[in-house]
């Protein structure tokens, strides 16, 4: 939810990319510290826990970036 004001609908974030990514760094990094684990595997279980619990979703947006890469090839 809070990355998708900066969604363009083309399944990118555009210009805001790099502030997403260097603002979840340091939250990443703090929290694998926390929890005694890697940032990798941190990134791992989160990754696996938000396909979940969207799993819906994740498979519509996947199946509408496929749509919109033919259209423009």
């Amino acid at each position: 939810k809070a990355t998708k004001i900066y969604y363009d609908g083309r399944g990118h974030f555009g210009s805001s990319f790099s502030k997403i990514r260097d603002y979840s760094t340091t939250l990443l990094v703090d929290f694998a510290i926390q929890e005694n684990t890697s940032v990798i595997d941190l990134k791992k279980k989160i990754t696996i826990k938000l396909i979940k619990e969207n799993f819906g979703s994740y498979i519509k947006l996947i199946f509408n970036q496929l749509k919109v890469k033919k259209f423009y090839n």
